[in-house]
């Protein structure tokens, strides 16, 4: 899919709704003292109103149901990683069992020069997608010719032309013969970022004298809650269109930037689909996606999209929760898995995105946090509140703060449709 400006074609690069305007914090509150060193798990953060899931929420309660409630089963949902600041890993592919014919021959012809004979070895039964004949190979005799049996199944051998696809459907190894080569795709070095996330809280002796509404106790409660739902709104918008970058800034120190889930689908499959929004269509392009990763998906619809699409499949529509969860789904089964439904409030009309699905496999997109420990106490990267050491009575201080990025591998499982036109 084409793109202009960082944007899929067709989407507006900028927003013709204003965006709220930032405030200052709401103040008051008889002490920060008491949410010093406390964790926040992303998990018990609700926004975005009643019944809204998000990104997080979402992968994390998927994740814990996928591996039967132990992270580690299935390295589903997240992990943690000494290895800060980036998530590493290797992505091997499946080798390719296509190849191309090269050269028109008749039925009878046993020597077929190919675009490449690279993977292929003595034994092995090439397919043809034209006539159904199975050929085997007898020998290969440099990088584009092979030696060939032909008709070695039921079907007759038949003429080839150039272009004609032949697919390796397996081997028949003679006997005595053993110790066959090995052919693997190479594996592929791939990298994001863990990103630092900080959200600050202040307040002052002119904030903690002032009368509050319900006190100052429901104050602190009211106050710090906005706080936390600010910075994990931060990371949620980073969750879903967040761009992978490292950089130094003025002073010199090092930022990192981590790769979300739009990102990392515009690397799979594409396609605008809004001109053609059938079943038939939805089924042939979502399943793209089921034979890599898990055949469970997420499908996060923008605010104009969901209509359509939940209009296309309303009679097939399911609502269950997520087991040891309060996520409830609406979710579609389709004929290579499920396609689990969640109507994002971030991707609406000033995201740009109210128009499209973003498909990720959680199997396949899971969160990681870092660790690690120095002299006074061990440290991870999830969400914690901590007083600023120079705060007083005048003038408290405190910070949340979040290390976290995404292991975001094989990007043809996930994908980005085009929904509504």
């Amino acid at each position: 899919m084409a793109t202009s400006g960082g944007y899929v074609s067709g989407v507006p690069a900028t927003s013709t709704v204003s965006v709220p305007a930032p405030v200052t914090p709401a103040a008051g509150a008889a002490t920060l003292a008491l949410y010093d060193n406390s964790e926040i798990e992303a998990i018990e953060i609700g926004f975005g109103g009643p019944g809204v899931n998000n990104l997080m929420s979402t992968i994390i309660a998927l994740g814990k149901t996928m591996s039967g409630g132990e992270y580690g089963d299935l390295n589903i949902a997240e992990s943690m990683t000494n290895n800060y600041p980036e998530i590493k890993f290797k992505e091997i592919d499946t080798t390719s069992r296509d190849y191309e014919n090269n050269a028109t021959v008749a039925a009878g012809i046993t020597t077929l020069t190919l675009v490449s004979t690279v993977g292929l070895q003595a034994g092995d039964i090439l397919r043809s997608v034209v006539s159904n004949e199975e050929i085997r190979v007898e020998s290969v005799t440099n990088a584009t010719t092979v030696v060939v049996a032909r008709g070695a199944g039921s079907v007759a051998a038949a003429a080839l032309t150039a272009g004609d696809d032949l697919v390796l459907v397996g081997n028949a190894i003679a006997t005595g013969v053993g110790f066959i080569d090995a052919y693997a795709s190479p594996a592929v070095d791939k990298v994001n970022y863990i990103q630092k996330f900080a959200t600050a809280v202040k307040i002052t002796d002119e904030d903690k004298l002032s009368n509050k509404a319900g006190g100052q106790a429901a104050f602190v409660k009211r106050h710090m809650s906005e706080r936390t739902k600010f910075h994990m709104n931060s990371i949620e918008y980073t969750a879903l269109f967040g761009q992978k970058k490292s950089g130094t800034d003025a002073s010199g120190k090092n930022y990192y930037k981590t790769e979300g889930a739009l990102h990392t689908a515009l690397r799979g499959w594409t396609g605008d689909l809004s001109g053609s929004m059938t079943i038939t269509t939805i089924e042939r392009e979502f399943g793209r996606t089921f034979p890599y990763g898990s055949t469970t998906k997420i499908l996060l619809l923008g605010s104009e999209a969901r209509g359509t699409l939940r209009n296309l499949f309303e009679t097939r529509i399911q609502v269950a929760s997520v087991d040891n969860s309060e996520v409830k789904l609406s979710s579609i089964e389709f004929s290579g898995g499920k396609i689990l439904l969640v109507d994002h409030p971030f991707m609406d009309t000033r995201s740009g995105y109210s128009k499209y699905g973003i498909l990720i496999d959680p199997s396949c997109f899971t969160i990681v946090y870092p660790q690690g420990e120095g002299f006074e106490d061990k440290m991870d990267g999830k969400t914690i509140f901590v007083m600023d050491p120079t705060s007083n009575r005048y003038l408290e201080k405190g910070e949340f703060s979040t290390y976290l990025g995404f292991k975001n591998t094989n990007a043809n499982a996930h994908g980005v449709f085009k929904i509504a036109a």
